[in-house]
């Protein structure tokens, strides 16, 4: 079954535990909200409180489905710190969705050491901490499944996209390295990659561009749901592009 031409969820994630990092942003809170209207428990990890009110409004009365957890996963040390106090709190968890992750651009020469650190650190630091940290109990209950949010920069570097499209690339390597070593305890590991997402301030970037060839972030939520369901159970290892429009 389809809607909007993406697939909606199978069974299997009700009453499941999903933790999502960066999950007040505006992807972050599209994929809670996703989760959410399946029955399954969610935890979303997040950081700014400024974003809190955005994601109040848009998940509504399924915002009762959801627990927030405030941590800086881009610093070791504080996702095993949010791992341990959901595993004590719900003995376990099903789904993990790593959706940190930040632009940076400019000219090689003109990047400093500090730029290439941030980006690292938003946009593959945070993935691997929080994938380090919940394995172990997955591997230990033999199930699971892991979505990062990579990008179409992940393919190829573009003129003064090197830092964005290095540390893009880096998720993805990621994503297939874990689901080789998480096979055969039943983990699945995927990412999707986004090209442009539909985002108040990516309009306010791009204010020319058309809108109507970004895909929306609650889009790209229902493929990462999708991809945790039990419809997508042959699938581990892959980065799944979720363009938008042609």
């Amino acid at each position: 079954m389809t809607r909007d031409g993406l697939p909606v969820a199978g069974g299997g994630l009700d009453g499941k535990v999903v933790v999502v990092t960066g999950g007040t942003g505006y992807l972050g809170s599209s994929v809670c909200k996703a989760f959410a209207e399946t029955g399954a428990t969610v935890v979303a990890v997040y950081l700014l409180d400024r974003e809190i009110p955005y994601f109040e409004k848009l998940l509504g009365a399924l915002g009762k489905n959801v627990t927030l957890l405030k941590a800086d996963v881009t610093q070791a040390g504080e996702m095993d710190r949010v791992a341990k106090e959901i595993l004590t709190r719900l003995k376990r968890i099903d789904v993990l969705v790593n959706t940190i992750g930040g632009y940076m651009a400019g000219p090689v020469e003109e990047t400093s050491s500090e730029d290439f650190d941030r980006a690292i650190a938003l946009n593959l630091m945070s993935a691997f901490l929080a994938c380090k940290a919940v394995v172990p109990s997955m591997r230990a209950a033999k199930g699971g499944a892991i979505v990062s949010v990579s990008s179409e920069a992940a393919l190829q570097g573009d003129e003064e996209s090197f830092l964005y499209s290095a540390s893009k690339s880096g998720v993805n390597r990621l994503t297939e390295s874990l689901a080789r070593e998480l096979k055969s305890a039943n983990v699945r590991v995927n990412c999707v990659m986004p090209r442009i997402m539909d985002t108040p301030p990516n309009r306010e970037a791009m204010p020319k561009a058309n809108f109507s060839k970004w895909v929306k972030t609650d889009q790209v939520a229902r493929v990462i749901r999708w991809l945790c369901s039990e419809d997508a159970a042959p699938i581990t290892g892959a980065a799944i592009p979720v363009y938008g429009g042609p």
